[in-house]
């Protein structure tokens, strides 16, 4: 299992990354690695996704309901969750942004500070996940 320091885990997501927008809450992360190939991602990467808001599953293969509500938005053209193809995606490089808009089911308000973690497998063979965990505001 992997996680991210806190400076590194600001830099990919701002203070100002969650918003709430119409019925969703849309998490700008800005890349801040390496170029991420989508491209050449396994299929079963989507599959392997869980988002979590203050602990509680919101977005995951498991909740078919939410998943395919869930979008993830790369160079302003979004993508279902449970539809992505990541040669359609190609690849984004260091210091662009995706978003990551997931339904608010939960009724969310701007204002309110909540915890937020997404975890997923970076390379499957090997079962290894990637865990993102930060706190924001929702502005």
């Amino acid at each position: 299992m992997t996680t991210f320091p806190r400076y590194m885990v600001k830099r990919l997501v701002p203070e100002d990354a969650v918003k709430l927008v119409g019925d969703e809450i849309q998490v700008t992360i800005v890349n801040v690695l390496a170029t991420i190939p989508f491209d050449r991602m396994p299929e079963n990467f989507i599959k392997s996704i869980v988002v979590k808001v203050d602990d509680e599953v919101v977005a995951s293969a498991d909740k078919p309901d939410l998943i395919s509500k869930t979008k993830l938005v790369v160079k302003g053209k979004a993508y279902q969750f449970d539809k992505i193809n990541g040669v359609e995606i190609g690849e984004l490089p260091p210091g662009e942004a995706m978003v990551v808009a997931i339904p608010n089911v939960k009724g969310f308000k701007k204002g309110e500070t909540h915890a937020f973690e997404v975890t997923m497998q970076y390379r499957p063979k090997k079962n290894d996940l990637l865990i993102v965990a930060f706190e924001r505001k929702i502005t």
